[in-house]
């Protein structure tokens, strides 16, 4: 299909996306047990039985009167409706045959702008013809036969490495812009002046040697993102422990802030300013949540793909000694996710010429 002569369809995922779940079952869990440390949404790691104290919950799942009690979250039925106004939305969802017609009832009811044809009851996700997906399950983020899975972030999604992902609806809308715009700008010019070029690449693509080869280079420095990862190579990273860092973004300091492999990263707007105010150009290797996010607030952003072959990615994660196990099955179940971000990057580039074909493209497009 040519998106650029059609309408983009969008499916859309119901339960933490547009209607709350888990929320609505610990609200229901504390009441009824009373429980003297109330549970928090941060303890639900993952979806099912996990033997810990929040196993409570899966009874409220399986209650047709809990999905009557669900009503939409702040802002879901003003983003549908401006959803419906830019594309054709969908709305997939998932729920037990008992409750179909509720949750049909609910969808018709509070999200008149989509219609009955639109709504699909079905846990098979990866078969609907979407260009973009948002869903908060991270086992459909990895299956989608969609163009662009988009993660919405929750606390049992957070080990999801380098997908497409949000926090917010606006940040969904902004993403948008930048997917549609992809399809709209088959040129783009970059001004004589200091860019910020941010290198999006799968685990193993060799973005992070580029960054630093291509910071040697006259012109050129690289901007050290902030991060929770065990400290490794100082010319990096600036690192902070877990508490650190969320105490730094409560009080925002970071200017933009992401999840990869399960460990927190965020880049300060002081830092890029000091760079391009000294003339250089600023280099980042970031994932694409993160680079979205800067071209979001820098018109001076280039978002730049490093391409590398499937099999050197999984030699270079596999051959990794300072990843755990864990995080490297995490990073190669997200490999073919993450090669879709080509798509949403202003170029792309090979990873064995990276240096001079990024220098090139700097050169040519120039004003």
């Amino acid at each position: 299909m040519n998106i650029k002569n059609n309408h983009f369809k969008i499916s859309c995922d119901v339960d933490e996306v547009l209607l709350p779940c888990v929320p609505l079952a610990i609200e229901l869990a504390n009441e009824e047990f009373g429980f003297k440390e109330p549970i928090t949404m941060s303890e639900v790691t993952q979806w099912g039985a996990s033997g810990k104290r929040t196993d409570v919950l899966l009874k409220y799942y399986n209650n047709p009167d809990f999905y009557k009690k669900q009503k939409p979250l702040p802002g879901a039925k003003e983003f549908i409706k401006t959803l419906t106004q830019i594309a054709e939305v969908f709305l997939v969802t998932s729920v037990q045959p008992e409750v179909m017609s509720t949750r049909a009832e609910t969808l018709l009811r509070e999200f008149p702008q989509v219609p009955l044809d639109n709504i699909v009851i079905s846990s098979r996700k990866d078969i609907v013809n979407a260009d973009i997906m948002l869903d908060d399950n991270p086992n459909h983020i990895l299956q989608s036969s969609a163009k662009y899975p988009v993660l919405m972030r929750q606390p049992w999604n957070h080990h999801i490495t380098g997908t497409l992902a949000v926090t917010s609806y606006d940040e969904f809308l902004r993403l948008f812009e930048e997917i549609k715009g992809s399809y709209s700008e088959s040129f783009i010019k970059v001004e004589d002046k200091p860019y910020i070029i941010a290198l999006v690449g799968p685990s193993g693509s060799g973005k992070n040697a580029i960054a630093t080869a291509l910071s040697k280079q006259n012109g050129y420095k690289r901007l050290k993102s902030y991060t929770t990862k065990p400290k490794q190579e100082e010319e990096k990273y600036h690192y902070l422990s877990e508490d650190e860092f969320l105490r730094a973004k409560l009080y925002n300091e970071f200017y933009e802030t992401s999840i990869y492999a399960g460990y927190h990263f965020g880049t300060k707007e002081d830092d890029i300013n000091q760079i391009l105010n000294s003339g250089n150009h600023a280099v980042i290797p970031i994932d694409i949540a993160g680079a979205i996010a800067l071209k979001a607030k820098y018109s001076s952003c280039i978002t730049i793909y490093v391409e590398q072959t499937k099999e050197e990615m999984l030699k270079s994660i596999i051959m990794e000694k300072n990843y755990e196990e864990q995080e490297k099955i995490s990073r190669i179940l997200s490999l073919d996710v993450e090669m879709k971000n080509r798509r949403v990057c202003n170029f792309s580039v090979k990873a064995s010429n990276a240096i001079d074909e990024i220098i090139q493209i700097l050169e040519m497009h120039k004003t």
